[in-house]
């Protein structure tokens, strides 16, 4: 019980962390991809000598960031729990690093072109949240509901595995809803918009939907 509560509280401390390490993340990719487009430039219009230079200057900063690559990326993992497309960014990561150092050493264009791409498809995924979806929410069985009974069952199907049934689940970086501070307007905007790894729901539910949630959330804090 000493272990679980000591782990509880390590997982409470470290919350704010998790925007920090996104937004680190994707910066620390950013520049891994734009330092492999100059040495695939170089590489492509035959500069070998600048291609040299370069790879010197870079060396250890690449291994620094391909190791920051990873270790962002599997704490996001840790956090969110198993999620198909950093699973598939991670592997991609680790395919490609090794063989960008193979192209280069050999000077091998074709495959050069094939790191960046993959590069490419990570810094893609990165940007793309894919964890958000501009699907419309359908709650089955919902349509004779009121409004109340309605968020109640949006609230369930698409907010309890981070928030959890009252709130206080506290996973991926979620908020304890119990006691939140936040008034009506600034819930539905937070909503409406996402926040950190919470994605945006504005373009999923139509207004009273999103206003009907705020309300629904509102009571948890009396639960």
């Amino acid at each position: 019980m000493l272990l679980i509560r000591i782990l509880l509280n390590l997982l409470e401390t470290f919350k704010p962390m998790v925007t920090g390490i996104l937004h680190l993340h994707i910066t620390i990719v950013t520049l891994f991809l734009l330092l492999l487009v100059v040495k695939t430039f170089f590489l492509l219009f035959n500069k070998r000598e600048a291609l040299t230079k370069l790879r010197a200057m870079t060396k250890i900063a690449d291994m620094i960031l391909g190791v920051l690559i990873l270790l962002t990326g599997g704490y996001l993992l840790s956090v969110v729990g198993f999620a198909t497309y950093l699973v598939v960014k991670i592997v991609i990561t680790l395919l490609a690093i090794p063989l960008a150092i193979i192209a280069f050493k050999k000077e091998n264009k074709a495959l050069a072109l094939l790191t960046l791409v993959a590069f490419i498809a990570v810094y893609g995924i990165a940007e793309s949240k894919p964890w958000e979806s501009a699907t419309k929410i359908e709650v089955k069985g919902t349509e004779e509901m009121a409004m109340p009974e309605k968020a109640q069952a949006i609230y369930t199907q698409n907010c309890t595995s981070c928030h959890g049934v009252d709130g206080k689940l506290g996973a991926a970086g979620a908020k304890d809803l119990s006691q939140t501070n936040l008034s009506k307007e600034e819930m539905v905007k937070v909503i409406a918009n996402g926040q950190g790894l919470m994605p945006a729901f504005g373009e999923r539910l139509s207004r009273e939907e999103i206003a009907g949630l705020a309300d629904y959330v509102k009571t948890l804090g009396n639960n």
